[in-house]
């Protein structure tokens, strides 16, 4: 016999289920989802990373996985917009618009892994709340992330939004779970970094909270006993952070299909690196662009 506070769990999970489902089947698609969902598929289908600019591959990789039930639908691989790097709109807009495309089961499939994305993210905040203060309160913090209007906004939509935000939140919770061993524990320095990679492939704007969470590794927020120095504990965190975060970048490298090719910078100070190859420069041009529309006032 299930306990009472299963039941509210799965009871909770049921009503999250029925208006996320609810609102996918009534909620025509918005202006950036055919954008997300043609990366998606195109890297699917071609193994080629170069509509990923703006955002890495790994949300629309989860996205698209459903349309593989759809062995009949086309990309535009053969219009020219594939071959330019500005052509990514036109791309999606054919894709989904100026195609036989069945939009509607399109859509509503590839919504489907947002919604578990958003599951997943309820299940993570649960277990931290669990371990840092108990059942109760990790069921009002179950409830509280489920029925946010944030969540419930963006929880369904093919974006990078909320896979960004629950993959970001796992590594947070991974990173303090090996800070919290007050060791090195090299599974829970492995699973971190593995963590930290999925985090990076997920949304570029994660990549901003690097330096907070380096400063975080240096508080005094993880030591269970005062037996060793403070600086000791800090300095070991550190580089757990720092090594962890370089190995994550292996992760990220396999999110990109271990690409290897010439870079392809566009500004001026970037450009001479064009002459050479290397991993990933995809991932490294889009780190350029989002840069460049940070500078001049658009975010990622």
């Amino acid at each position: 016999m299930f306990k009472r506070p299963i039941w509210l769990h799965l009871l909770l999970i049921w009503l999250f289920f029925f208006m996320a489902l609810d609102s996918v089947v009534d909620d025509s698609p918005t202006m950036d989802e055919q954008n997300h969902l043609a990366r998606g598929l195109a890297y699917l289908r071609t193994g080629d990373p170069r509509l990923s600019m703006e955002h890495p591959p790994l949300v629309n990789l989860l996205s698209a996985l459903p349309l593989l039930t759809m062995p009949e639908i086309k990309l535009p691989l053969d219009h020219p917009s594939w071959e330019r790097p500005e052509g990514w709109y036109e791309f999606a807009d054919l894709f989904m618009w100026r195609s036989d495309l069945d939009v509607t089961k399109a859509v509503f499939l590839a919504r489907l892994p947002v919604i578990f994305l958003t599951l997943g993210l309820a299940l993570v905040v649960h277990r931290f709340a669990l371990q840092l203060w108990g059942k109760r309160s990790a069921l009002v913090a179950f409830f509280l992330i489920l029925f946010d209007p944030n969540i419930l906004a963006h929880g369904r939509y093919i974006t990078t939004d909320l896979g960004g935000t629950a993959f970001l939140f796992l590594a947070v919770f991974l990173l303090w779970r090996m800070w919290r061993q007050g060791h090195w524990s090299w599974r829970r320095w492995l699973i971190a970094a593995v963590g930290m990679g999925l985090a990076f492939g997920s949304k570029l704007s994660t990549l901003g909270f690097v330096p907070i969470l380096a400063v975080v590794a240096l508080l005094p927020l993880f030591e269970r006993a005062r037996a060793k120095p403070y600086w000791s504990g800090a300095g070991r965190r550190l580089l757990q952070f720092i090594t962890a975060g370089l190995l994550s970048l292996l992760v990220l490298w396999m999110i990109y299909g271990f690409q290897w090719e010439p870079f392809h910078f566009r500004s001026a100070g970037m450009s001479w690196l064009n002459e050479l190859s290397g991993p990933m420069p995809t991932f490294w041009a889009g780190l350029e662009q989002i840069a460049a529309f940070t500078g001049s006032g658009r975010g990622s």
